[in-house]
């Protein structure tokens, strides 16, 4: 058994949205268990047909709020969509809800701090969805209910993988016999979970029987990885290394207006052509075009070609035409 507890990311911001995410994930599940003390009913025994005693609990209330609040393919055929959103809060006990928010805890704050809050958000609500409709995709009719933001946690490791595995490391407690902490890379901490999945999903689909959602984990990898890949680029040049090899995540920095205009203003100038020639200060109203990027300056004496970093439309040379030779003549 591994727990993951943080990682070794240098970060400049508080994971606010990531922490608003773990108390709503808690409000919802001690409303949940409320309502299944509030209305579960005495136990029922029952001997099967081989002989064997079966207890029956049931609380109708708490079963109504998870199949009307939980994602329930069959239903979401119909028309309830908002239960998409509303499943990935909703767990079923103690263990399921510790599991789950132990692992956002010890991403989210990089990730968070990477994107900003408002990407964060809209990405983790985008990848529970893509994990919530491979579930139903993978389970299509089925009057089952699946809660849980596993789906969405699968996105945030699969985002952690893309943007930090092969440069963070996690600080995991595992038990061999007595827990002990190591430093575990991303990218192994990452192909563990992944195999642990695969195993899992393979083991369902070969039982047909499951009582976790295998689809949507890897519903929700996919995503986070995918979208991850995709702002890759543009993110990147903010994850700095210091001298110690630390990944250090930069604040983003924003241009003022008049910062702005002051770039736009040089970039304008670095791309207009020379006036003079560069060599012997000729005036280029005469220069010979000869491509898109070249230039002959018309200077006799200098003759040389100038390199434009930005291109010209063609035209006929401007500079002087030169004169045919004439054969045959004699003074």
């Amino acid at each position: 058994m591994f727990l993951p507890l943080g990682d070794n990311v240098s970060k400049r911001t508080f994971p606010a949205v990531g922490a608003i995410l773990i108390a709503l994930n808690f409000l919802f599940y001690i409303y949940t268990t409320r309502l299944w003390f509030e209305s579960v009913k005495p136990a029922t025994v029952s001997i099967s047909e081989d002989g064997e005693y079966e207890v029956q609990l049931s609380a109708p209330a708490y079963e109504k709020f998870m199949h009307r609040w939980g994602l329930v393919p069959a239903d979401l055929a119909r028309g309830n969509v908002f239960s998409i959103f509303t499943s990935m809060f909703m767990h079923a006990d103690i263990f399921h809800i510790l599991g789950n928010m132990v692992m956002l805890y010890a991403l989210m704050s990089s990730l968070e701090s990477l994107l900003g809050w408002q990407r964060f958000l809209l990405c983790y609500l985008g990848w529970g969805v893509a994990a919530a409709l491979a579930d139903v995709a993978a389970n299509w009719g089925s009057t089952i209910p699946t809660i849980g933001a596993s789906g969405a946690i699968a996105g945030v490791i699969g985002a952690y993988f893309i943007m930090f595995g092969p440069f963070a490391k996690i600080r995991t407690l595992v038990w061999f016999g007595a827990p002990m902490k190591f430093d575990v890379p991303a990218t192994l901490f990452v192909v563990i979970w992944v195999i642990d999945q695969l195993l899992g999903l393979s083991v369902a689909v070969e039982s047909g029987v499951t009582g976790v959602a295998w689809f949507a984990h890897v519903g929700g990898f996919v995503a986070g990885a995918a979208t991850m890949y995709v702002l890759k680029p543009k993110l990147s040049s903010r994850m700095v290394l210091d001298r110690n090899g630390q990944l250090i995540i930069q604040e983003e920095q924003e241009e003022t207006p008049a910062e702005s205009e002051t770039s736009e203003a040089l970039a304008a100038q670095s791309q207009a052509p020379p006036t003079q020639c560069p060599y012997c200060n000729t005036d280029l109203a005469n220069a010979v075009q000869i491509h898109d990027r070249l230039l002959r300056c018309s200077n006799s004496a200098c003759g040389r070609l100038i390199f434009l970093t930005s291109a010209l439309p063609i035209s006929q040379p401007t500079g002087p035409e030169p004169q045919p030779a004439l054969a045959g003549t004699e003074e």
